[in-house]
């Protein structure tokens, strides 16, 4: 599934546009893949209240925009199950979601993906076409559901037949047709989670984002750049894989060392070094660099320290 981050600019702060309705055009989606085995309930058969737990878990989180980003999304997980797994024996890698087409693209690369529609958004389009019924909601909701794992489609077809005809046209009756539209759209989807995965399938790809990339990203205000969203998310999925920040800050100083500066980066450091000799200048004037020798500014006086050689 993917992730709606604000962005604060695309190339240069104000350049935010705006749609028809006066909204801003300002949503990143970074996308997360949460590849598992099997789910399995921690709190054991006498306890009321279980307590679910994905076994082989490993994530994959990234800004890939495109066909060919995409398909370099699903190849990362396919190199993974290919190193971790013996794939002679796979059967099938299910691949669970809303449906769009960066999700189903996976079952090209992998070859033996399937793609099941997650029930989170069979929820959501169900409650969407009965919410306008009041007290007929119950009943028209389990009718629907009935059709859905029987794999009923005619029926469910006749079923939103019923519905329209005492909805109103307007926003709820566009409503209506688009659920009975992506239920359409999403058939195959339905059939195997019902033939195939059974009718207790669990996805948790919305669990996922909220805990992986919402957590850091986007529960409270805050606004990005694209690189930053991007570099973010992976490093998220760094992090919840096990790795240490501390193990990776060593690794990138030792392929500063190896790999000379561009001649970009070589200009970025004589622009810094004449900033920090004004810097310098105004500190013998002034006696100090205001508010420098605050804690909260420790991070900027090492970096100072380091990129400039002080």
């Amino acid at each position: 599934d993917e992730d709606h981050v604000a962005a604060q600019f695309w190339n240069q702060k104000g350049d935010l546009g705006k749609d028809s309705r006066g909204n801003k055009i300002n949503t990143i989606m970074p996308k997360l893949i949460c590849l598992y085995e099997d789910v399995v309930d921690e709190a054991g058969e006498t306890s009321k209240s279980p307590r679910h737990k994905l076994t082989g878990k490993h994530y994959f989180c990234g800004i890939y925009k495109g066909q060919e980003a995409n398909k370099r999304l699903w190849e990362e997980v396919r190199d993974y199950i290919d190193t971790y797994y013996d794939t002679e024996y796979l059967k099938c890698v299910y691949i669970a979601g809303d449906g769009a087409g960066w999700i189903r693209a996976g079952c090209e690369v992998l070859g033996k993906g399937r793609f099941v529609l997650d029930k989170f958004h069979m929820m959501k389009y169900v409650n969407i076409s009965v919410s306008h019924l009041l007290d007929s909601a119950q009943e028209v909701k389990s009718e629907i559901w009935e059709c859905l794992n029987g794999r009923y489609k005619k029926r469910l077809q006749k079923v939103y037949a019923e519905i329209l005809k005492i909805t109103e046209e307007g926003g709820k009756y566009r409503d209506v047709e688009g659920a009975l539209g992506y239920f359409l759209n999403q058939w195959d989807g339905i059939q195997i989670r019902t033939e195939e995965a059974g009718a207790n399938w669990k996805c948790c790809a919305e669990g996922q984002v909220s805990h992986v990339l919402s957590a850091r990203m986007s529960s409270r205000p805050m606004g990005w750049s694209e690189q930053g969203c991007g570099r973010m998310s992976r490093l998220r999925a760094y992090t919840k894989n096990g790795g240490k920040i501390i193990d990776l800050l060593a690794y990138q100083k030792e392929r500063r060392r190896e790999k000379p500066l561009s001649e970009e980066e070589i200009e970025m450091k004589k622009e810094v070094c004449k900033k920090q000799a004004g810097w310098r200048y105004q500190e013998r004037l002034r006696g100090r660099l205001p508010g420098l020798e605050q804690h909260s500014m420790k991070w900027m006086r090492v970096w100072i320290n380091q990129e400039l050689g002080a």
